[in-house]
């Protein structure tokens, strides 16, 4: 029996490529308008910094900071500590502008809620720009609890982040359902701990695994049937 649902974020519930593509276009263009930058230099600067960032933070949460990501960069490169927090709010501003849910999510929570099955959300990422998306997305109040890795002290595919999404669900393990984009870090995760789960391949044609892929919050409601049939 199914009791709680939980969804990894970034690429599960609405297009994370597109959004990250128009967010990296807005903070190349506003560092290549400055003296002596070009599109190479600022793709190898951030490069550089990205790997940094995550030499000193890997698996935890501050790996997926952009501040700090940024700070290195400006540090680095003779730019000022005001256009990290620039290039931040930037960064920020173009990638929720146009976030929108996959179609058919909101009536697949709507239906969750409905039938008395809580919704989770676990997610590897700070906590408040998370919560920041699900706002946008219109789908924050949705949300029974919201597990980030900064706030679980560990990073998924980890034990420890599926142990405390199970104890936020409030129910054991194999009631829960983890739905996420990334097979290792999500499904195998989930599943190594006694949790379902599915892989969320919503906009694409063809999964990475045959395994339990759901292409469409359409059918979500049907397999959550199907699910709690066999008990």
């Amino acid at each position: 029996m199914i009791k709680t649902v939980i969804f990894d974020i970034d690429g599960t519930l609405y297009d994370y490529e597109t959004a990250e593509h128009r967010a990296m276009e807005a903070i190349a263009a506003y560092v290549c308008a400055k003296p002596g930058w070009n599109r190479e230099r600022f793709d190898t600067a951030y490069r550089e910094a990205f790997d940094a960032l995550n030499r000193l933070t890997a698996g935890t949460a501050a790996s997926h900071n952009r501040l700090i990501r940024y700070s290195i960069l400006t540090e680095k490169h003779g730019l000022s500590q005001s256009d990290a927090l620039n290039m931040d709010e930037i960064y920020w501003t173009a990638f929720i502008r146009d976030i929108v849910p996959f179609p058919y999510l909101t009536e697949a929570l709507a239906f969750l809620k409905e039938n008395g099955i809580r919704i989770g959300a676990g997610t590897n990422m700070t906590s408040y720009a998370q919560y920041l998306k699900l706002r946008k997305l219109g789908i924050l109040d949705a949300f029974d609890f919201i597990l980030t890795s900064e706030e679980a002290l560990a990073e998924k595919p980890k034990e420890r982040f599926f142990k405390r999404c199970a104890e936020r669900a409030g129910c054991a393990e194999e009631e829960c359902l983890f739905i996420g984009d990334d097979t290792e870090k999500d499904v195998n995760g989930a599943r190594r701990i006694g949790m379902h789960a599915m892989l969320a391949c919503c906009g694409k044609e063809k999964a990475e695994s045959s395994d339990s892929v759901l292409y469409s919050y359409k059918d979500l409601p049907d397999i959550i049937r199907a699910m709690n049939r066999k008990g």
